[in-house]
């Protein structure tokens, strides 16, 4: 069955065909992400093939320097006998683009050929066995001239049955060269360098272990060798090499489930930055964007020279001291990270990003040739994100940095002195006058008095609709909790959307401003999410502030009120508004007013 897998096209359009192929990689690892992820795929097909059966996986990866030779043999489902020939082609897959395998558009195999002048594959399916080599295919793709295209040879078939633990596939590269040789060839790693960029670039760093996936479990084995002579030879875990990995145990804090504890409304500041401060912050889990399952883990480092100092005691350097171990936004799909980096946001306390680490995983990701980039749309989602965990760890940053300034010093007496002078300008402050609450001055400029006056009139019982979670500095948004109403408490007009329910239930982040439209500032920074918050509490609402910004404010109407004691509703008045779509604000001033 010997014959020409470029033939189906013209050599002149099969050459550039290839050549953009080629030139679509840019990374020197590619070589290894594509041959593992071919081998990771063929053993999830396996497992899918073969639900019933058992069998313990392996990935064997060589490498010898001299020769500038790369194997990679697996124990996946193989390749059928028929579909070689044709998968070989640029272009080609049997993937089909589902959310199990990584590979799907079928350029990987002969971007793999043709960085070769010596191409073998050996593969055995359950319906039978074929070989086959190619010799020259890298020297035809550098030649200016089109010449004969590279033909297999020594092609063996067996059409046969073969059991479902015979199955497996062993490639052979020879004579490997790559765009990126100048740079710093895979051939020059040191063990260690080789053995994280195995877990960090390529499939072989599996991302989906602890994320409860039903990912196979796999033997990965890989050599060294200089000629003949085995210069190495180790295990590589089957998993991502998640930075905190490099530090110890006990100097790791998972910051959400800290935040999350019991007692941490009973914890003092001082025993906040016992438990935080130099420690190696970590945040681990999923969170849903547009319908999309996003997982992410990030870590925080307390000096961003910690990246340096974990590269050198790993021997994670290269000659020209870059090292390997650093921060930034990753991207991985399908288990397999991708290389891919997203710049940081332009944020505040933009700084900190040289402190953080985030690698986000999501099946769905479509990425071009050679995969070195995601469409901006893409990114915009992962950057919101990224984002919204680092100001997880900026938040407690500053908390427990704020609270680590030692104690006035000064003698008692002047002490006192400026006490007193402080209750005498808090004396001179307008008294709210409002009966119920405790809460005795207006809150003066103070976000911090707008949330006590709210949770004032919750306590009251007279906005005790807003039942409360948890609230504090530590939060991304100042209110996490749940909102409760009887229909009849609704507008008139909204009624009539819950006619076949007497109570509305639901959780709600609501975000406390002194003055609403600072919230707009926020969104434009990447700071807060418009689509994360559902009211706005405020004591003022400054409606020229909003139309400076292109928004539209206005007074809401009895009738159409669905939060209990909100004021206001606004709106975008065009498309380049920071605010894209309607947002309700309960003003305490308004409020207030209102029900003396």
């Amino acid at each position: 069955m010997s014959q020409n897998f470029l033939l189906a096209n013209p050599e002149n359009r099969v050459k550039k065909q290839v050549e953009n192929i080629y030139q679509s990689y840019s990374h020197p690892w590619d070589v290894l992400a594509e041959l593992t992820q071919n081998s990771v795929d063929a053993i999830k097909d396996w497992e899918e093939e073969f639900p019933d059966k058992s069998r313990d996986h392996e990935v064997q990866i060589k490498i010898n320097r001299e020769s500038r030779t790369v194997e990679v043999e697996d124990t996946g489902i193989g390749i059928k006998p028929d579909k070689l020939p044709d998968l070989l082609a640029p272009n080609a897959t049997d993937k089909a683009g589902d959310s199990f395998t990584v590979g799907e558009k079928g350029v990987g195999l002969t971007f793999c050929i043709f960085c070769s002048n010596d191409f073998s594959i050996s593969t055995t399916s359950p319906d039978g066995k074929y070989s086959a080599e190619l010799t020259g295919a890298r020297t035809w793709r550098q030649k200016e001239k089109v010449t004969d295209i590279p033909n297999t040879q020594s092609e063996s078939e067996k059409n046969e049955v073969f059991s479902a633990g015979e199955t497996g596939t062993a490639i052979r590269l020879d004579d490997v060269q790559l765009a990126t040789d100048e740079e710093e060839s895979i051939f020059e790693l040191s063990p260690e360098r080789l053995k994280y960029l195995l877990r960090t670039k390529t499939a072989v760093g599996n991302t989906k272990v602890g994320h409860n996936t039903g990912f196979p479990d796999v033997d990965i084995q890989i050599e060294i060798l200089d000629g003949s002579d085995s210069l190495f030879r180790d295990n590589v875990e089957f998993m991502y090499y998640y930075p905190e990995e490099f530090w110890d145990s006990e100097d790791i804090v998972d910051i959400e489930q800290f935040e999350n504890r019991d007692d941490i409304g009973r914890m003092s500041d001082k025993q906040k930055r016992e438990h935080l401060d130099g420690k190696v912050w970590k945040a681990s889990g999923e969170t849903t964007r547009n319908g999309r399952e996003i997982r992410y883990h990030a870590v925080f480092l307390p000096s961003s020279k910690g990246w340096e100092r974990v590269s050198r005691q790993n021997d994670l350097i290269d000659d020209d001291e870059n090292i390997d171990v650093n921060s930034g936004i990753y991207i991985s799909t399908r288990g397999m990270p991708t290389g891919i980096e997203v710049n940081a946001p332009d944020t505040g306390s933009r700084g900190y990003w040289n402190n953080m680490y985030i690698i986000l995983g999501y099946d769905g990701f479509q990425f071009d040739l050679g995969r070195k980039s995601i469409p901006g749309r893409t990114q915009g989602m992962l950057k919101e994100i990224a984002t919204n965990k680092f100001n997880l760890f900026t938040n407690w940053r500053n908390a427990i940095r704020s609270s680590s300034k030692n104690p006035s010093t000064k003698p008692t007496q002047v002490v006192r002195t400026q006490r007193q002078d402080r209750f005498d300008k808090l004396n001179r402050i307008t008294d709210l006058n409002y009966s119920g609450i405790n809460f005795g001055k207006l809150p003066d400029n103070q976000e911090a008095g707008v949330v006590a006056i709210f949770h004032e009139l919750i306590g009251s019982g007279e906005l005790d609709n807003y039942i409360c979670y948890r609230s504090g500095y530590s939060q991304d948004y100042d209110f996490w909790g749940q909102y409760e109403a009887a229909v009849g408490e609704l507008g008139e007009n909204i009624q009539s959307e819950f006619t076949n329910q007497d109570m509305i239930k639901q959780n709600v982040v609501l975000e406390a401003k002194y003055e609403a439209a600072d919230v707009i500032r926020d969104i434009e920074e990447g700071r807060k999410y418009l689509a994360d918050i559902d009211l706005i509490v405020c004591w003022k609402v400054d409606e020229e502030k909003f139309n400076e910004s292109s928004v539209t404010i206005e007074p809401l109407d009895d009738e159409d009120r669905f939060f209990v004691g909100s004021t206001h509703n606004v709106f975008p008045a065009d498309s380049n508004s920071p605010v894209g779509s309607q947002l309700f604000i309960l003003s305490l001033e308004d409020y207030i007013n209102e029900h003396r």
